[in-house]
């Protein structure tokens, strides 16, 4: 779907319709009359999750305030599921200098619960649950100034991320699992705070769909410069 917002972006709004209302807070109990995007889109999700499963959910926002790519996802509290929704954010952080995994955030606010992640999370049953944030100030692009100064994306830096995210999902969904586990692998050496059980007998609903996600990805561990974000990009090379 390329714009949930038509009517307002046309008249020069980034956020709300021209009903005045925040359509990303609306994915609880969207107005047909008021929200007929939102509207749409959820009875659609709610078709289409009927017919098979939803592998992964994604918003595409611009940010106003933080620079660089990032993800806001919603994190588990199923021991057997835990860390698997960073798992997509920290693969598009290994492939590109523009996606930054240090300011992903994976917590569920209150005042986010009618967010389309979150409603998305909880009532379609869906872990990968995320919007993608593309800041309207650019990036700084790893650690490196010299690599390359910060600046606003360019429209190849966007085209590069869609490409990189089709990618992931690929590489999420890898019977191999060559990627997934070592991220995961990775992932728990960054967050040993996060304890996580291999599932045995439970199926992958999540029991905690109706609880709160803590965790934000905040371990100032995971600053790259830009020879390891080649190293992710190399192994990519190697795997195909």
């Amino acid at each position: 779907v390329p714009m949930l917002n038509p009517d307002g972006v046309i008249n020069g709004n980034y956020r709300c319709s021209v009903s005045g209302h925040d359509l990303n807070r609306q994915w609880q109990n969207p107005d047909r009359g008021l929200h007929p995007t939102i509207h749409s889109i959820k009875q659609l999700l709610k078709g289409t999750k009927s017919a098979r499963d939803v592998s992964i959910y994604c918003d595409i926002h611009g940010h106003s305030r933080k620079c660089n790519m990032f993800m806001y996802g919603c994190a588990s509290k199923t021991p057997s599921l835990r860390l698997k929704e960073r798992v997509f954010p920290y693969l598009l952080h290994n492939d590109s200098l523009m996606f930054s995994y240090d300011d992903c955030n994976f917590k569920v606010q209150r005042c986010k619960e009618s967010a389309a992640r979150v409603v998305v999370w909880r009532e379609f049953s869906v872990p990968n649950s995320y919007t993608l944030e593309m800041s309207l100030g650019g990036g700084d692009f790893g650690e490196d100034p010299a690599v390359r100064p910060p600046m606003h994306f360019t429209m190849e830096d966007y085209i590069d991320m869609g490409r990189l995210f089709c990618e992931g999902i690929l590489d999420l969904y890898d019977p191999g699992r060559v990627r997934l586990d070592a991220a995961l692998h990775e992932l728990e050496l960054l967050h040993p705070e996060v304890k996580r059980q291999p599932a045995q007998d439970d199926d992958d609903s999540d029991k905690s769909l109706k609880g709160k996600g803590e965790t934000s990805s905040r371990s100032g561990a995971t600053k790259k410069g830009y020879a390891s974000k080649l190293g992710g990009a190399a192994l990519r090379a190697a795997l195909r």
